[in-house]
């Protein structure tokens, strides 16, 4: 079931899949271009040209916003959020109207079922990301002219944004049993657009803004961390875990509502 999911996945959003991580490539390049252009890259390791890449908006942009009302969206750290949503497209509840009727009926249990969507959405996830970051590495070598280092720091900010992005997945194939793509990719995005302005952990766009890494806490002033921690990972990997499981309850919930010989 599993290895059936992750093809059938693959198989579905090759085009869209290649398409976009052209443009993601290209939108890499004009970035790093810009970097070496203004001299800020050759001063930079490769953590910190990832930290710059993903900052967003930190305290102290949304402070220049609020006082001086000086707005700079952060559209380079929004198309990575979104890009991969158009990839995972509406798989779970286009296979289900298509291919239901003949799989349910043969699973013990429709968790199952369930339980290997989600799990083919985290390996798409996961290949976007390592391929995305493949591409990154090649870029900032080509431009540096010496290797790229995978320290703690990078491979912890990647884990991040590849569970950010897989509840973002999440949410949204969920949503398409409700209603339709294109409402609830809008919904999503109007969600993470609007995650930028706001400091609090409940955004878990928040956990994938570099800039917002000292800053995720209660406190809308509190900057400072005695023990170096970047963010709450113990908030973060709760919101995750009960994020995940209320959208697979509500995915099996319509699964069972929904009419799968579609009469």
């Amino acid at each position: 079931m599993l290895k059936r999911d992750i093809v059938m996945r693959f198989n579905e959003s090759k085009i869209t899949y290649f398409v976009i991580s052209l443009a993601v490539a290209l939108l890499l390049l004009c970035f790093l271009w810009n970097s070496n252009k203004t001299g800020q890259l050759e001063h930079q390791s490769f953590s910190d040209s990832l930290t710059t890449l993903f900052h967003s908006m930190n305290f102290f942009d949304l402070h220049i916003l609020y006082t001086q009302h000086r707005l700079s969206i952060p559209l380079q750290w929004i198309s990575f959020q979104v890009l991969p949503l158009l990839i995972v497209g509406n798989f779970m509840f286009s296979d289900i109207q298509i291919s239901g009727a003949y799989i349910l009926p043969k699973l013990p249990k429709k968790g199952v079922y369930i339980f290997s969507k989600l799990l083919s959405l985290f390996v798409l996830i996961v290949s976007i990301w390592c391929i995305w970051l493949f591409i990154y590495i090649m870029l900032f070598t080509s431009f540096n002219g010496f290797t790229a280092e995978l320290n703690s720091k990078v491979i912890l900010f990647m884990l991040i944004q590849i569970l950010v992005s897989f509840m973002y997945a999440v949410l949204l194939e969920t949503l398409t049993f409700m209603i339709s793509f294109i409402s609830a990719f809008i919904i999503i995005v109007a969600y993470i657009v609007i995650s930028i302005f706001f400091h609090s952990s409940l955004f878990i766009a928040s956990f994938a803004m570099a800039g917002k890494w000292a800053f995720i806490d209660y406190s809308r002033m509190n900057i400072n961390y005695s023990d170096g921690r970047f963010f709450h990972a113990s908030d973060f990997l709760l919101i995750a875990l009960i994020f995940c499981a209320a959208c697979t309850f509500i995915s099996l919930v319509f699964i069972k509502k929904t009419d799968i010989l579609g009469e």
